[in-house]
């Protein structure tokens, strides 16, 4: 089961742009690789510091600004093997970014 939640409005994400969105209190980064979206717990699977929209985009490959671990956003997965994200789906609707979360135990 899951719960619709809208981000923002699609205009707001240039290519390669980060953002830091707190929808009904999760807090996301949310970052556009080409025509793609992705949405994942804002916090770094190292530290559990809640900086990630801090970070570098290269490709959909994002990178903590604290300790430099990256991601691959697609799958939530270190290229090194070490930590994962929790990635959310990210869709557009009427022009609009909206995310689909798990419902609350």
């Amino acid at each position: 089961m899951s719960r619709q939640i809208t981000i923002c409005p699609l205009e707001r994400f240039p290519n390669g742009g980060l953002g830091r969105f707190d929808p009904d209190g999760k807090d996301l980064v949310v970052a556009r690789c080409g025509d793609q979206f992705y949405a994942a717990d804002n916090s770094c699977a190292h530290q559990h510091v809640a900086r990630l929209h801090e970070g570098r985009l290269e490709g959909c490959i994002l990178e903590c600004p604290m300790h430099g671990w990256r991601f691959d956003l697609r799958t939530g997965r270190s290229p090194s093997g070490e930590g994962r994200l929790q990635i959310y789906p990210v869709r557009i609707v009427g022009g609009m970014l909206v995310c689909d979360l798990p419902e609350e135990a």
